[in-house]
């Protein structure tokens, strides 16, 4: 099993459905992320499915804060689009910036949905 999918497909969703859920859930988790019940539950389902996808323990504590931080940074950026006006590709000068002008379509904002299910793919 890889991270991103069967078991793990499920937490990561239900994760970011959870900050989602709230205006400001992802800002809220940054500040007030500790060793409470629900995040233990939490930390364990996704480490005991990467050590038993082959992970050891090392890799796997390090795959889990990489797959946290990847769905608290896509829900927190999705917060704050929903209160802001996003740049749009006519608005990066294409001189100064011609790589992130290419790409705006894929790494600007967007199908957060989207781009979120790439990510954990």
């Amino acid at each position: 099993m890889r991270p991103g999918t069967s078991g793990s497909g499920r937490w990561s969703q239900r994760l970011r459905d959870a900050l989602l859920a709230h205006r400001h859930g992802a800002r809220l988790i940054r500040v007030a992320c500790g060793p409470d019940p629900h995040s233990v539950r939490y930390a364990e389902a996704v480490v005991s499915t990467l050590t038993e996808a082959g992970f050891d323990g090392r890799r796997a504590s390090r795959a889990h804060w990489t797959i946290f931080y990847l769905i608290l940074g896509i829900a927190q950026e999705q917060q704050v689009a929903r209160d802001s006006t996003a740049i749009t590709a006519n608005q990066v000068p294409t001189d100064r910036y011609p790589a992130l002008a290419a790409t705006l379509s894929r790494v600007g904002p967007g199908d957060f949905d989207q781009r979120f299910a790439s990510a954990s793919a």
